[in-house]
C-alpha cells in the first residue's frame, strides 16, 4: 500500500494546529482529511481497491464520514426542534403577560378583563345547624347521639313550620314521621 501521510496536512494551511480550532473549524478539517484520504486511496488505485485491507481502509473512511454527516443533520434537526420550543413559549408569555395572568376564557374583546359580577348577600346558615355541625373533621359518635343531636333541629323545625301553618297546642307534633 502506498504512502498516504501527506494527505493529513492541510495544502492550504501546512501549519495548523489542530488544538487551536474551534469544533466547527475541527469538524472541517477532519472532514478534508478524510475525503482527501479517501481520493487518494481511489485514485491510486485506478478506481476501488481490489485487496481486502484496501476495501475496508476506504469502507472505514466513508463510514466516519457518514456517521459526522447524519450527526450534523441530527444537531440542526435539534436545533430547529429547540428554536419551535423556544417560540411557543415565547407565544404563551407574551399571552400570559397580555392577559395579566388570568386565564383567557376570562377575558372579552382581548386584553380587557370581564367585570366580577356581583352575587350579592350569601344566605346565612347560622341557627340552622346544631352546634359543632358545620365544622369539617372528624367527630366520633354513636347513631344514638347523632338522633339525639338531630332531634332537637328536628323538633324546631316542626315547631316553625306548624307555627307557619297556624297549627298550636297538643296538634304540634314531637317526633319525626317515620
Amino acid at each position: 500500500m502506498e504512502d498516504i501521510s501527506n494527505v493529513f496536512i492541510d495544502p492550504e494551511n501546512p501549519e495548523i494546529d489542530y488544538a487551536e480550532l474551534d469544533f466547527d473549524e475541527q469538524l472541517k478539517h477532519t472532514q478534508r482529511i478524510k475525503g482527501r484520504v479517501l481520493h487518494k486511496l481511489i485514485s491510486d488505485t485506478s478506481g476501488l481497491p481490489t485487496d481486502k485491507d484496501g476495501v475496508e481502509l476506504i469502507l472505514k473512511v466513508a463510514d466516519s464520514m457518514d456517521k459526522t454527516t447524519i450527526a450534523k443533520k441530527r444537531l440542526a434537526v435539534d436545533a430547529k426542534s429547540n428554536d419551535d420550543a423556544s417560540s411557543i413559549l415565547n407565544a404563551i408569555v407574551q399571552l400570559v403577560q397580555s392577559t395579566g395572568g388570568k386565564h383567557p376564557s376570562l377575558i372579552e374583546n382581548g386584553a380587557n378583563p370581564v367585570a366580577n359580577q356581583d352575587l350579592g348577600e350569601l344566605p346565612s346558615f347560622e341557627g340552622t345547624h346544631a352546634e359543632g355541625e358545620a365544622e369539617i373533621g372528624v367527630i366520633v359518635e354513636t347513631s344514638d347521639n347523632f338522633t339525639r343531636r338531630m332531634d332537637v333541629i328536628n323538633r324546631e323545625n316542626m315547631q316553625r313550620r306548624a307555627e307557619e301553618m297556624g297549627i298550636t297546642g297538643d296538634d304540634i307534633p314531637t317526633e319525626t314521621p317515620a
